[in-house]
């Protein structure tokens, strides 16, 4: 197994990064600071523009218990 240096777990390089992690990856990469977000679907469609005191707490609201309808079409 190789180390993925990025999120500290051990992961065969064949395996694919699920959905969950790559989410949970990209919310760490998110400014706590103030700004407008955009979420984009699979088609490139823009389903939801947001503005939030800190992006990166305000991205994780809506994957942790937010709306589904939503969040499962980014």
């Amino acid at each position: 197994m190789a180390d993925d240096s990025k999120n500290g777990a051990e992961r065969r390089e064949s395996e694919p990064e699920s959905r969950q992690e790559r989410i949970a990856r990209q919310q760490r990469g998110l400014p706590d600071s103030p700004g407008v977000y955009l979420f984009y679907g699979r088609d490139d469609e823009l389903l939801y523009v947001g503005k939030a005191r800190s992006i990166r707490k305000r991205v994780a609201a809506h994957f942790s218990g937010g709306e589904p309808r939503l969040t499962s079409r980014i």
